[in-house]
């Protein structure tokens, strides 16, 4: 809980008091735990600390979720005849992920090319499958493949960096940086 309390992009300093936040609108948090400021803070505290470690991880993330041919994630509801739209960037029902999208210029994520497609691409051009991508080499055209194999799963294909993630076993911080090498890499190419 302290962690979070001093980790300034989640936003619960903001609402324990630590700093202000411009964009967070504490009081209507805190309006749900009392209408005295620092008896909510403390009560809110309580809450999160209470729920810390309660859920399993991934339990409140992603459950039921699949690609839609289109690239669009999708969720079925309990009955199977429903789909609401999901982004594993945004926090919201179906018809915000549409919002906050269109208000971002992207309605859906566009067909492009699949994986397959890729993993052929970058072994014609450098000779590399996709086990060895997957492996720890550090041998250049390993190096190279993987930059981009990142590249086009990523922003040619409908992949996404926690596919990619758990696809090739790096931090998210490792694919950001390949996808950006990637993009070079692949400009150079054409």
């Amino acid at each position: 809980m302290d962690s979070l309390r001093k980790y300034r992009w989640c936003g619960q300093g903001a609402i324990l008091g630590e700093w202000e936040a411009p964009f967070l609108s504490p009081e209507d948090i805190l309006g749900y735990f009392r209408d005295h400021r620092r008896t909510a803070r403390r009560k809110y505290g309580n809450f999160i600390r209470e729920r810390v470690g309660k859920y399993k991880r991934g339990e409140l993330s992603g459950g039921g979720l699949k690609k839609s041919r289109g690239g669009t994630w999708v969720r079925d509801s309990l009955r199977g005849e429903e789909q609401e739209s999901w982004d594993e960037r945004i926090l919201g029902g179906g018809d915000f992920v549409d919002s906050v999208l269109k208000g971002v210029g992207r309605e859906e994520r566009k067909p492009g090319m699949s994986l397959s497609e890729a993993v052929q691409f970058v072994k014609r051009k450098t000779g590399v499958g996709l086990e060895d991508m997957r492996s720890r080499s550090r041998a250049r055209k390993v190096v190279k493949a993987r930059r981009l194999y990142c590249y086009l799963a990523k922003e040619k294909g409908a992949a996404t960096g926690a596919h990619l993630l758990k696809e090739l076993g790096l931090s998210s911080g490792a694919i950001s940086h390949l996808v950006a090498l990637g993009r070079k890499l692949y400009a150079q190419m054409k």
